[in-house]
């Protein structure tokens, strides 16, 4: 299927194709969609039976206008663990379940639940922005990792403009062994905004820190 999803990236709505990923579909993991996807393409993640999380997710996002999407949304949120996923931010590896690096402009993650992303020096996050400018996270609901949403200019111009968190449920992120340096949301770079979103019980640090430029919340 073809179709226009809402990622922009030079102010041009990108079209690309659905890629599906779960039971008796094309793809069994997101990683293998995500490689495969190009510029503009929508993968859709569909639910296990029971709802059991796709484990080990660690998926790096570098096409723009890529957009990730659970199949039912907020309504019934697709879990991605990060348990067992090598998120240290070395090499290949990225510093959370998704990441989107510098060059994803526009891309977008819609309807999962993100929980238990860990690292040694306890800052590996639900989603990470670095560099990418554009990205929209929306309808998710992030828990029980090192940090929630973490977010950085990676030194580009303009860097994580246009950084939108929207209706989701951040809660009970922070790492023990970082207190006070792990927090719920940890932002930066050129620019947030956190609209209709529900934050709360941080475990050791704060519900929203930010160092970017320019910080809404609605």
């Amino acid at each position: 299927a073809v179709l226009f999803g809402w990622g922009w990236s030079g102010g041009l709505m990108l079209q690309g194709a659905e890629l599906h990923v779960g039971p008796g579909q094309p793809w069994s993991e997101p990683a293998a969609a995500v490689a495969a996807a190009r510029a503009g393409d929508v993968i859709v993640v569909h639910p296990r039976p029971g709802n059991v999380p796709y484990v080990g997710v660690a998926l790096r996002v570098r096409q723009p206008g890529l957009i990730l999407r659970g199949a039912a949304g907020l309504a019934n949120p697709v879990p991605l663990s990060g348990e067992g996923a090598e998120l240290s931010g070395r090499g290949p590896h990225p510093r959370a379940i998704v990441q989107f690096d510098a060059g994803a402009d526009g891309a977008g993650l819609e309807g999962f639940e993100l929980m238990r992303a860990t690292n040694a020096t306890g800052n590996a996050a639900g989603v990470r922005v670095t560099g990418a400018r554009n990205v929209v996270v929306r309808d998710c609901v992030i828990h029980d990792n090192d940090m929630g949403v973490m977010s950085d200019g990676a030194d580009e111009p303009d860097g994580g403009a246009g950084f939108l968190v929207e209706r989701c449920i951040i809660y009970g992120n922070g790492s023990a062994a970082h207190a006070g340096y792990s927090h719920n949301l940890y932002l930066g770079g050129a620019e947030v905004t956190v609209l209709g979103s529900v934050i709360h019980s941080s475990r050791v640090g704060h519900n929203l820190k930010s160092r970017a430029h320019r910080t809404r919340v609605l």
